[in-house]
């Protein structure tokens, strides 16, 4: 695992978790609350991962898009 990625688990992941598990213990009868505070952040991490993702892969294809006509025409020269 890179830097990055250890940063992310040290200060997102992991007090998540945490604050997950301390919200069901209160709340023993149910659960309730902790399934609702699940489903916000699951749509919420799938609203972000849909809007941020889709932006950087039409960034990525029109970058190689471009390179692949820089080496195309680097070949017909050749």
């Amino acid at each position: 695992m890179s830097a990055p990625s250890f940063f992310f688990f040290l200060v997102f992941v992991i007090p998540l978790i945490g604050a997950l598990i301390w919200l069901l213990s209160k709340d023993r009868k149910r659960g309730v609350v902790g399934l609702i505070v699940l489903a916000v952040l699951v749509i919420l991490a799938i609203t972000v991962s849909w809007f941020v993702a889709s932006k950087s892969a039409m960034q990525n294809a029109k970058v190689n898009h471009e390179q692949a006509i820089e080496d195309e025409a680097a070949q017909k020269n050749n």
